[in-house]
């Protein structure tokens, strides 16, 4: 079979409905799988999605794109992170 370059977007933690697309679409070694940002939020499987993920990424080439429900999480993850290291650290490099 030829390779595919094959694009899914705004999975939002939606795992049934991207398990269901994987499936149908049963990509291989040769095909590549772009993922276009918005893995997580609103869905009931945001971790699901994140595992699923990642076992596919031994199947075909996966290339995840960051959303921006990614980027404001990573963003919120990194500013939570400052405000507790500000409270115990006696420097700190931004």
């Amino acid at each position: 079979m030829a390779s595919r370059a094959i694009a899914i977007g705004d999975i939002h933690g939606c795992l049934d409905a991207l398990a269901a697309l994987i499936d149908a679409i049963g990509p291989g070694p040769e095909d590549t799988l772009v993922t276009l940002g918005d893995h997580i939020d609103r869905g009931p499987d945001s971790p699901g999605v994140l595992d699923r993920l990642i076992a596919l990424a031994g199947r075909c080439r996966l290339v995840p794109l960051l959303g921006d429900h990614e980027t404001t999480r990573a963003r919120w993850r990194w500013s939570a992170t400052r405000r507790s290291c500000l409270g115990r650290c006696s420097t700190w490099a931004p």
